[in-house]
């Protein structure tokens, strides 16, 4: 057997299927104690190895434990208790009892559906804010942290919706689960200020356009992502101000004053048009289809050989002295 089956989380998956485990997800079935509700699950630690952990047995096994077991070798030999040090960490099993109550919750996966991260809303009533937790899974359970650095884009698994290079950057996943439902793709970094610890890996390559919210925050939020893609991507903005939108107004009011798909991809379409070659591409086809031409010399052969007279160009004569250059 090789080491790096610890690293490999289908492995361990299979091998507790093998003896028993259901999976839901993170979460599964503890094959080591009768376990009708799923009180175990598996992470990846700080080294990379997934693992397997049961909160009623109190165990803690990696991939090659569990093959142990299932041949029937020593359980006490193979069964491994977690550090202190990982215990102290308090694991909820719902995220009503991590944080209480939310109204809104938006899960961070990685590109196959994995849970990552979870992030919620909640409302103080008291003072009349609202504010953003994070949790993460963590044994089946969860904890009132954030995921590692780099933190993942939102909405992994809908980037190629359509199959099409286009993907809409906004800021928020309020406005990506909005654009989302009409069927674009979209994404959001996980924080406004974050945006540097964030992985953009996932799209590069991408035609991207960028909707920022109509206020200061927006258009720096849109600016630090212009900065990070461009490198590696196409990149466009919509201009809030230039659909009627307000102060601190974003894609889901415009989406609310009716503007339905097709709106929203003519915004789109018309941020693209805008960029400073875009005309390059028609302008050449024009050329090639002989709806643009060049202008005639005097001269057929000068003409023949320079083509240089195209509309919307300067052109410059030049040559050493005592060479006639004016006609």
């Amino acid at each position: 057997m090789k080491l790096s089956m610890v690293q490999d989380r289908e492995a361990l998956e299979c091998a507790l299927i093998s003896v028993g485990a259901e999976f839901d997800r993170e979460k599964c079935t503890c094959p080591f104690h009768n376990d009708r509700n799923p009180s175990a699950g598996i992470f990846r630690d700080e080294i990379g190895h997934w693992r397997f952990r049961c909160f009623v047995c109190d165990i803690t096994l990696d991939y090659y434990d569990v093959i142990a077991w299932r041949e029937g070798l020593d359980i006490v030999e193979v069964l491994r208790v977690e550090p202190k040090k990982e215990r102290e960490k308090y694991v909820y099993e719902s995220y009503e009892a991590a944080l209480g109550d939310y109204t809104l919750q938006h899960e961070y996966t990685d590109a196959q559906g994995r849970l990552l991260t979870t992030k919620l809303r909640t409302f103080d009533a008291e003072k009349g804010k609202k504010s953003y937790r994070i949790v993460s899974p963590y044994y089946g359970g969860f904890i009132r942290e954030g995921p590692k650095l780099p933190w993942p884009l939102y909405n992994l698994t809908g980037l190629n919706v359509g199959g099409k290079k286009g993907l809409v950057v906004v800021e928020g996943e309020k406005c990506a689960d909005a654009l989302a439902e009409m069927g674009f793709a979209v994404t959001t970094a996980m924080s406004s200020t974050g945006i540097d610890q964030t992985d953009w890996t996932p799209v590069y390559g991408r035609n991207i356009v960028i909707w920022p919210d109509n206020d200061s925050t927006g258009q720096k939020y849109a600016d630090g992502v212009e900065r990070l893609l461009m490198p590696h991507c196409t990149v466009v903005r919509v201009d809030p101000v230039a659909l009627g939108l307000g102060e601190k107004e974003d894609v889901v009011d415009y989406i609310e004053r009716g503007h339905g798909s097709d709106d929203i991809r003519e915004v789109l379409m018309g941020a693209m048009e805008h960029t400073p070659s875009a005309g390059v591409a028609s302008y050449i086809e024009g050329m090639i289809d002989g709806s643009i031409s060049a202008i005639e010399w005097p001269w057929p052969l000068l003409h023949k050989f320079s083509q240089a007279l195209l509309p919307g160009t300067v052109t410059i004569l030049c040559g050493r002295r005592e060479v006639v250059k004016a006609f």
